[in-house]
């Protein structure tokens, strides 16, 4: 049954020993990472499982979910594509990542209201000077205080939470450049996409209708990416660089 957007419990009985719950999670990691073709291009799936047991680990649902939930981040945080069984001494560490997601997932609910940017500058080091500023996202949780990119970034392409965050940092950005230019300003603002982002389909059409609304110009929007997530296809990528190239 599915238990989040891209998470789902199965619940197995009569087991004899843990060799069998090891057996099924095998299995099904050798029917999910078969590639799959899809608009003309690979695809690969890594499942993560967390596994609990019962009455070991707990006797109500909420319990074992929470703490397979618990197993799977281990899973995640051992290179993907593998079972882990719940530790107790795993329960901190993912329990605090466990919070923040719930955190995130509430707080999206209501407008990214705990959400800022920062706009730090950019200057070319050989003429000194200043050439654009980059857009740097903050979340300012209201019991925990602002907390660093480096905790919660990670989190949101975990989750995929990093598409609509992604979407609201790029309309922010592009606001504020139509807001410095209506003041005689013109300021080119730089914006990082992730990789989850630039696979998007529909991220050319995204970039567009964002423009439109926020009465930004092309030329003031830079768009930054790794050069991982580049190579990872090359054609798609030409591709997709020639559209935004295109927007001018």
């Amino acid at each position: 049954m599915p238990v989040g957007r891209d998470e789902f419990a199965i619940l197995l009985t009569e087991l004899v020993s843990e060799n069998d719950a090891v057996n099924m999670a095998e299995n099904i990691m050798q029917s999910l990472t078969k590639s799959y073709m899809i608009h003309q291009r690979e695809l690969i799936i890594t499942p993560s499982i967390g596994i609990s047991r019962c009455p070991l680990d707990g006797n109500d649902i909420q319990s074992l979910l929470k703490k397979a939930g618990v197993a799977m981040y281990k899973a995640k945080t051992s290179g993907r594509n593998t079972y882990r069984f719940y530790l107790k001494e795993d329960d901190n560490k993912a329990s605090k990542l466990l919070s923040l997601e719930f955190d995130m997932r509430k707080m999206l609910t209501k407008g990214a209201s705990e959400l800022f940017l920062l706009y730090q500058p950019k200057v070319d080091i050989c003429s000194g000077q200043f050439t654009s500023v980059e857009a740097l996202i903050r979340w300012e949780h209201p019991e925990l205080g602002v907390i660093s990119p480096a905790q919660f970034i990670p989190l949101l392409e975990e989750t995929g939470l990093i598409i609509e965050v992604g979407e609201w940092v790029l309309r922010e950005a592009c606001l504020f450049a139509s807001r410095m230019a209506k003041a005689g300003n013109e300021v080119k603002v730089a914006v990082n996409l992730s990789p989850r982002q630039l696979k998007r389909q529909e991220i050319i059409v995204t970039i567009s209708n964002i423009l439109n609304e926020t009465g930004c110009k092309p030329q003031w929007l830079e768009l930054e990416m790794t050069e991982s997530a580049l190579v990872e296809d090359i054609d798609y990528t030409k591709n997709l660089l020639d559209d935004i190239a295109a927007m001018g």
